[in-house]
C-alpha cells in the first residue's frame, strides 16, 4: 500500500494515471464480489428448492454476466481520449469518424498517440 509520502511524490499526471488504475482495480473486484455473491445466493435457492421470484415475491431480475449485457445504449457519454492542444476544448472519444482537427493532423504526419489525454 503506497504511504502518504509516496502519494505527495507523484507528479499530477502519475495520480491520474494511478487514479484510473484504481478505478479499473475496483470495478473488478466489484464484479468478481457480485459473481461470487450471486453464485452463493443461487446455490442457497437451489438447496432450498426455491427461485428468485419466490423469495422476492416478483419477476427474478436477469443475472446474465457483464460480458453478455448489450452495452451502453446509443448516444450515451464517452470519457474523451483525445485532445486538440490547440483548442483544448475539442476532444474525441476514440469512437465514430475522425474529428476533422485529428484527421488533418494524421494526414501532415503527425502520430494518434500524441494527441492521447494521459490517463484515458
Amino acid at each position: 500500500m503506497a504511504r502518504k509520502s509516496d502519494i505527495d511524490n507523484l507528479s499530477y499526471d502519475e495520480l491520474i494515471a494511478l487514479k484510473a488504475k484504481i478505478e479499473k482495480a475496483l470495478e473488478a473486484k466489484k464484479s468478481a464480489h457480485v459473481g461470487q455473491v450471486r453464485a452463493q445466493i443461487h446455490a442457497q435457492l437451489e438447496k432450498a428448492g426455491l427461485s428468485v421470484a419466490e423469495v422476492l415475491g416478483h419477476a427474478a431480475p436477469s443475472f446474465a454476466p457483464a460480458s453478455l449485457k448489450r452495452g451502453p445504449s446509443k448516444g450515451s457519454k464517452v470519457a474523451a481520449k483525445f485532445r486538440n492542444p490547440k483548442k483544448p476544448e475539442q476532444t474525441w472519444s476514440g469512437r465514430g469518424l475522425k474529428p476533422r482537427w485529428l484527421q488533418e493532423a494524421l494526414d501532415r504526419g503527425q502520430k494518434l498517440e500524441t494527441f492521447r489525454i494521459k490517463g484515458a
